[in-house]
């Protein structure tokens, strides 16, 4: 199957980032429009992408041919090798223009290195967007572990005890008791409910995404804990809701389906794009508003043109394809 629904939150997610991300083009803009909710809460769009890895995730496990070797190289293959280059070009940059030289003093060789190997880290990476990716790693080798030997359920179980866990462990974890796990379970459990009736997942989702947005305002106050279970919740059910009513007819727009399919790429590479077209935006001058969605829309172009010739060429070299071994139809969402 090739949940629309999934590539089209995805697309949500990845304009939600990069619109709250958009700013840092033109950061010394003091009159720049707010966009609500999306220049406070943007990264909202995270949780959803954790959200959404975890449904991907429980649908590739739940095949039976699941090998977890062969998991692994496949998804290392899908987030690697892009990260990588747009991490070298970081690199380049720095040395030509002195971007980001802040962050190369902090992060030091070993810290450099560590972001290549995507090894958690207490501070952000070079790339910073590649946090989350850490977060991500974690989760698939959890998944090639447990899955084995306790399936899903299991999978599950051990995502949740070590958010729990996570609650009262205050050391460096390297992530493994990171918020990001309730998440990732969230997600498991939006797979498994994904046959329930649109209209009860749906009203689910619009309770608990009210509820987000009245604890983000301020409107209602909650512990951090019971906050991230509310926004978990409400991706969760969203997630369910849309795929749900997918089953039963529901298109999704062709365009916010394609953002979807280059969302990785834009996710990515907007990072290294946004401090280009801030340094055209320094010497022209004119609208920092105009300027700031200027690099919005910028950064959606060079991340499709990362998708057309970086992404779709990697995925068809012949021993990832021959891994895949999956029809057409399942490519989009397998990867």
């Amino acid at each position: 199957m090739n949940f629309q629904a999934i590539q089209a939150l995805r697309g949500i997610a990845a304009m939600m980032v990069l619109l709250m991300h958009a700013r840092i083009a033109v950061w010394w803009a003091k009159d720049l429009w707010n966009i609500p909710f999306i220049s406070a809460h943007g990264m909202i769009g995270v949780s959803l992408f954790f959200c959404i890895s975890g449904f991907i995730i429980a649908h590739v496990v739940s095949r039976s041919a699941f090998e977890p070797a062969s998991f692994i190289v496949k998804r290392v293959w899908r987030i690697v090798p892009i990260y990588w280059i747009v991490t070298t070009l970081a690199l380049i940059f720095w040395w030509a223009s002195r971007f980001w030289w802040r962050d190369v003093e902090r992060l030091g060789v070993e810290g450099i290195v560590k972001g290549y190997l995507m090894f958690p880290q207490q501070g952000f990476p070079l790339v910073n967007p590649g946090w989350s990716l850490e977060h991500e790693v974690i989760f698939y080798v959890l998944a090639a572990i447990v899955v084995p030997f306790a399936r899903l359920v299991g999978l599950f179980i051990a995502l949740i005890a070590l958010w729990v866990v996570g609650r009262f462990y205050t050391g460096w974890d390297y992530h493994l008791f990171s918020y990001s796990q309730i998440y990732f379970a969230a997600g498991i459990a939006a797979y498994w409910s994904r046959e329930v009736s649109p209209k009860i997942l749906l009203s689910i989702s619009f309770v608990f995404c009210l509820l987000t947005v009245f604890n983000l305002y301020k409107v209602i106050e909650v512990s951090s804990t019971i906050a991230i279970m509310i926004t978990a919740l409400g991706c969760s059910s969203l997630i369910a809701g849309l795929v749900s009513m997918e089953n039963k007819g529901l298109g999704f727009p062709k365009w916010l389906v394609s953002v979807g399919d280059a969302s990785y790429s834009i996710y990515i590479v907007h990072w290294i794009v946004l401090p280009w077209v801030g340094y055209v935006a320094y010497r022209i001058g004119g609208s920092m508003e105009l300027w700031r969605w200027m690099a919005f829309a910028v950064c959606m172009l060079i991340g499709f043109i990362s998708r057309k010739y970086l992404e779709i060429p990697l995925m068809k070299v012949s021993v990832i394809r021959k891994l895949y071994s999956v029809s057409p139809r399942n490519a989009k969402i397998a990867s």
